[in-house]
């Protein structure tokens, strides 16, 4: 079979699988289909998921195709990898640029999922996993590795001593390769008989608004509960520090992996995010919708916020979400977008601009 055969295969598989699922997914679930078993990543699984974005993260490049002047990787990131790849990880990548394709139009889906594959090929990265996520324009978590690519030279070297020193924490290094430690688990753990049905919880109301977006990790950064089958309090300050963010406007997604319907059964997935959901409502949290997310021991991200102290970072989020206000540093609305793409958007909203002025 040739290349353009198997980018045949391809899309054919996916466009039957993805219009098939587009008839249940109803929320802001964003894996188009099930996933294969090797990547459905029990939390107390022994080796580390390092889940990595991938334009500002992985590459500067912006847009599709992948190719041309300044779409290589950035220096040393394709040797850390390969080097956490010896060490056992998974190498997952989540990308915006897929996102918009997961519904509305599976061909180009498949088209940007093989361009994905080329560029690993090409540059000898070892990825797992391709997969999409929900864009936003501050991702906060408690795992988070910021890439500070914006604001200086990205340092692959620095940021890998970073990320070795947060897997040091919660893994050992033996024999060349990561394994996890005892975990600590946090919360009351969640019985059978307490588990609420999907229709007996409200249903999110997302606002709509095209303001600059913050997803929020649920567990460990919102609430003190350590994953989806516990419960527990907030964390101090959270849920007045969301109130203050949501009320300033901007839209609050709150994100959690372990009711993704891609790698649980549906009534699982239902009944833990209904369980959220509860959670949040009652608890007085203010916010526009629950979206899904992979399940990672660290992520990578140039929007990523590393949670510490809600008190602390409040008023550096709010700063952040202020300066993409303007639609020109809104990142979510243009986020896998070419410079073509930007450009045109602009005449095009120049033009309208022009006729309302006459």
């Amino acid at each position: 079979m040739n290349q353009e055969e198997r980018y045949r295969q391809t899309i054919r598989s996916l466009t039957v699988k993805v219009q098939t699922l587009n008839s249940i997914i109803q929320e802001i679930r964003v894996e188009p289909f099930h996933r294969p078993a090797a990547h459905i990543h029990d939390p107390d699984h022994p080796r580390p998921v390092l889940v990595f974005d991938f334009n500002g993260t992985i590459t500067p490049w912006k847009g599709f195709p992948l190719e041309g002047e300044g779409s290589e990787p950035f220096p040393g990131v394709v040797k850390w990898i390969n080097k956490w790849k010896a060490q056992q990880c998974c190498i997952h990548v989540a990308t915006a640029g897929l996102w918009p394709q997961v519904k509305s139009d599976p061909l180009t889906y498949a088209a940007r999922h093989a361009q994905f594959d080329a560029y690993w090929k090409c540059y000898g990265l070892p990825i797992d996993y391709l997969l999409p996520k929900m864009d936003a324009d501050i991702f906060y978590d408690d795992r988070m590795v910021p890439i500070p690519h914006k604001d200086k030279d990205v340092d692959w070297d620095e940021i890998a001593a970073r990320a070795e020193e947060d897997l040091a924490k919660r893994f050992y290094l033996r024999s060349g390769g990561w394994e996890r430690k005892p975990k600590k688990r946090i919360g009351h753990e969640i019985q059978d008989d307490e588990w609420l049905n999907y229709d007996d919880v409200a249903p999110d109301q997302p606002r709509g608004y095209s303001t600059p977006i913050i997803d929020v990790d649920f567990h460990r950064t919102l609430s003190l509960a350590s994953s989806s089958l516990r419960v527990a309090g907030f964390k101090p300050a959270a849920v007045e520090s969301v109130a203050q963010i949501y009320d300033a406007g901007y839209m609050v997604y709150l994100s959690c992996a372990g009711w993704n319907p891609s790698t649980h059964t549906l009534q699982d997935s239902e009944n833990r995010i209904a369980m959220m959901r509860y959670v949040a409502k009652t608890g007085g949290v203010k916010y526009d919708q629950f979206v899904t997310k992979d399940h990672g021991d660290l992520y990578f991200d140039d929007k990523g916020f590393r949670h510490m102290d809600w008190a602390t970072d409040l008023p550096q989020i709010l700063h952040v979400l202020q300066e993409r206000s303007h639609f020109e540093y809104h990142i979510a609305s243009t986020d896998g977008q070419s410079e073509v793409d930007e450009h045109r958007l602009n005449g095009a909203i120049g033009t309208s601009q022009q006729q309302q002025q006459r």
